[in-house]
């Protein structure tokens, strides 16, 4: 059974949560009245509804409560007692109740939680202790590792050992992450299955002495490579340069404005193409997300959140930003992944395609270890000269703004004079504009109609990339 947090998706899970039936992970399971619970809204609900019940079953009661009262209590008092004093009593106090007894069973939870918090202030202010800072006097026997070396590997996992280690625990970070940690034993201690990304990682290992000192006991430099991951970490600009083939693909980021019209003609001209979404398009339009897979077109990733990844907009270099880690960078193909599965049923294509255009090798290692490769657009011979429709541009006065026809026309003559054409091409466009006229839309037919009258076929990416194969 491998099933995921309904909050964490890259996070196995084996519990339900009582009220939406998902399944979610031990860090987000909490437990109110002997049931599970994924969030804080689903006990809520719960609650609410237990409240309502209790409430429902007392006011159903309180007719025949009245009937038998009646002859003991005086007129004067029977005004007073009346029925709406009645509810409101009753759920004032069920309220009352329901707030003792579930602050009661959250009081050791939150103790809980307070201790959890100042073990983790300990650990995060020890962490940012200077990496050699030694002692003069050190009361343990500092650990080794068996051996220290510099090398290429060609496994994303290895083991680490050492020995001489005592009274003391032993941290393992991997290129500044803390990746596993324990206690040694017997002198001995081992650490299984170190996870590598590829390229050069640097392992540092640190040990914890007694008296809350941190040590450091050594350092590994080891390169991880892998035929695969290099062969998926290539940025495809182009198809078969031999192959009389187009292909047509529409990034959506937040914006759906002409969604709509572009699927039309698409189904109109029997076209299928690739469309890359992201994860926030997705929950925010997931009949759009249906309908595209229900009409055949493919779908590949474009992020959750449509986020910068490298510093390109400051200093045209394509450096992947600080707050951009390895980590952060996975969660967003992974929750895109996962919600285009919850929403469609279908998985999504092992395609990425960066915001923005900003990538680099390291990113694209990163997704290749998941086994996704970057599509970007075709670029010409001469400079200026792409496959990019600019038709997210929406100030005429910008040198890139391109009305309908001319960005019809652009593509259609796309490298006329060379002895490939336009064979194998990726075209980029859009579902959504910021224009408010001269949607891109409106050159759609005579885009799909001037490529087929040239003698091009029509395709998705993986019909691209396999005739390529070929």
């Amino acid at each position: 059974m491998n099933q995921r947090c309904k909050n964490h998706p890259e996070r196995p899970a084996y519990r339900r949560c009582y009220q939406c039936g998902n399944y979610c992970c031990p860090e987000c399971a909490s437990l109110v009245f002997h049931h599970f619970f994924c969030s804080t809204r689903c006990k809520a609900v719960y609650l609410l509804n237990k409240a309502y019940n209790r409430l429902k079953f007392l006011i159903h009661q309180i007719p025949e409560i009245h009937r038998r009262a009646r002859p003991y209590y005086k007129p004067v008092f029977r005004r007073i007692f009346t029925l709406e004093r009645i509810v409101i009593f009753t759920l004032v106090t069920v309220n009352i109740l329901l707030l003792y007894t579930f602050n009661k069973r959250t009081a050791g939870q939150t103790a809980q939680l307070e201790a959890l918090r100042s073990k983790l202030a300990i650990v995060e202010k020890r962490q940012q202790l200077p990496l050699f800072e030694l002692q003069e006097e050190i009361s343990f026997s500092l650990p080794a590792l068996d051996s220290v070396f510099t090398g290429i590997v060609f496994e994303n996992r290895i083991t680490i050992s050492g020995h001489g280690a005592e009274n003391c625990v032993l941290a393992l970070y991997v290129d500044n992450r803390l990746q596993s940690a324990r206690a040694s034993r017997d002198g001995r201690f081992q650490f299984n299955d170190v996870k590598l990304i590829p390229g050069l990682n640097k392992i540092i290992l640190k040990a914890l002495a007694p008296d809350n000192t941190v040590l450091p006991v050594g350092e590994i430099s080891v390169e991880y490579r892998s035929a695969a991951i290099d062969a998926l970490s290539a940025d495809i600009q182009r198809g078969s340069s031999s192959l009389p083939a187009v292909a047509l693909t529409f990034d959506a980021g937040s914006n759906n404005n002409n969604a709509a019209q572009i699927l039309d003609i698409l189904r109109e001209k029997k076209v299928r193409c690739t469309i890359f979404l992201t994860g926030k398009f997705i929950e925010k339009y997931p009949d759009i997300a249906r309908r595209i897979v229900a009409e055949g077109h493919e779908v590949g990733n474009h992020t959750y959140s449509h986020l910068h990844l490298t510093n390109f907009e400051q200093n045209s270099r394509h450096e992947t930003l600080p707050e951009i880690s390895y980590e952060s960078f996975q969660r967003e193909l992974v929750l895109t992944d996962s919600l285009f599965k919850a929403v469609t049923g279908s998985g999504i294509k092992k395609f990425w395609r960066a915001p923005f255009g900003e990538h680099n090798l390291e990113l694209r290692r990163w997704a290749a270890e998941m086994e996704y490769r970057h599509i970007s657009w075709t670029q010409g011979h001469d400079p200026g000269e792409s496959m990019d429709t600019h038709d997210w541009v929406s100030d005429e006065t910008s040198e890139l703004y391109k009305s309908p026809q001319e960005i019809q026309d652009a593509l259609l003559n796309f490298e006329r004079n060379e002895p490939n054409k336009a064979n194998g091409a990726i075209i980029l466009m859009h579902l959504g504009s910021n224009r408010k006229e001269d949607f891109l839309y409106q050159a759609l037919p005579g885009i799909i109609d001037g490529f087929r009258q040239q003698g091009y076929e029509l395709c998705t990416i993986s019909e691209l990339l396999a005739e390529k194969g070929k």
